[in-house]
């Protein structure tokens, strides 16, 4: 932020949410973002990863009321000595959050700054005046429906979050340069968590010791495990479930492509190169496994605890192999012989 004051007619909305965004970067620890995900109110169903994350943020900058505080980020970014009378004032104008589904009544002026004022209705008929970038006006069609959250800024209104536009092809708008930046920070926490080192021989629950907290909920989710309690407590109940006879129900319970990919790593000694399976089999996952479990078909495999992705050491460097828990191959390889169809 600058030193001189803020002021009303000096800066973007764009500009507002990204010093908002900095302030949160250099005083909240990224912990905060993973703790408070659990409690993101809306639904995330449908969306990328890329959009989700952009719905995440605006919600932990503009609605999360922090715990150590008693009030928004937004806030108490407003309260800045820096920030102007007039800034202070539209900041907390922005909490004043509506969600709902709003009809798209047409097209208004463009602004100096080249935006446009979309006009809409609630159910309750109350009308919003909506700025909009000029490259997103065309999205906003006469009698389409508009899901999603809106916030007063000035004399008119702003979209927060996702917008999702209902109409005969259903869309949601890209993301901002703000939401790149959550989407390489999950990018980044996803290779540092399949960077553990690992053997072909390891066990499930030495893997499971270094998963990130909100993967092994994603896996007791899945499972049908209690989520609450110690992490060490729900990995000795998925590696009990996992030895049980229910291994054979979970397994039968995947799509048959998960089955194959698990056949596939089972036929060379229960474990392979990452990159020699993912070209064979989809293996995208996500970071919050809790919230958005994996859909992939490696993905499904690593949410159910059958198999684990990290690194070790082959002919003196270092790969990424996908491994299926030492203690369940030959569990899973009768599994396959009592069902006779092939995993």
């Amino acid at each position: 932020m600058r030193k001189s004051k803020i002021r009303a007619n000096d800066v973007k909305w764009e500009d507002v949410k990204q010093a908002i965004l900095d302030y949160a970067m250099e005083n909240y620890p990224e912990e905060e973002l993973r703790r408070a995900y659990p409690e993101h109110p809306y639904s995330l169903d449908g969306l990328s990863d890329e959009l989700a994350l952009k719905d995440l943020i605006d919600w932990f900058l503009l609605e999360r009321v922090q715990p150590s505080t008693g009030k928004t980020i937004a806030r108490e970014f407003a309260e800045n000595p820096n920030v102007s009378p007039e800034v202070r004032e539209r900041i907390i104008q922005m909490e004043d959050m509506r969600f709902g589904e709003f009809e798209v009544l047409g097209t208004g002026r463009e602004t100096e700054r080249g935006e446009f004022h979309i006009a809409l209705r609630d159910s309750d008929n109350q009308l919003y005046e909506v700025l909009v970038p000029r490259k997103d006006v065309h999205k906003y069609r006469k009698g389409w429906t508009v899901l999603g959250r809106l916030h007063p800024w000035g004399s008119s209104y702003r979209f927060a979050g996702v917008v999702r536009l209902k109409g005969p092809e259903p869309i949601c708008l890209e993301p901002n340069p703000v939401d790149e930046l959550m989407r390489l920070y999950e990018r980044s926490e996803i290779q540092k968590a399949e960077s553990i080192i690992v053997n072909p021989s390891s066990p499930l629950s030495s893997v499971l010791n270094k998963y990130p907290g909100h993967w092994v909920d994603g896996i007791c989710s899945a499972l049908g495990i209690e989520t609450r309690g110690r992490k060490r407590n729900k990995i000795k109940e998925i590696a009990i479930m996992l030895n049980s006879r229910k291994l054979s129900e979970i397994v039968n319970g995947l799509p048959d492509r998960c089955k194959q990919a698990l056949n596939f790593i089972l036929a060379r000694n229960g474990w392979v190169k990452h990159g020699q399976l993912s070209r064979k089999f989809d293996s995208e996952v996500g970071y919050w496994w809790n919230e958005n479990p994996p859909k992939s078909t490696l993905g499904l495999l690593r949410l159910h605890g059958l198999v684990f992705v990290g690194r070790t050491g082959i002919g003196g460097r270092m790969h990424r192999i996908t491994v299926v828990p030492a203690e369940l191959r030959e569990k899973l390889s009768q599994c396959a012989e009592s069902t006779k169809s092939p995993l």
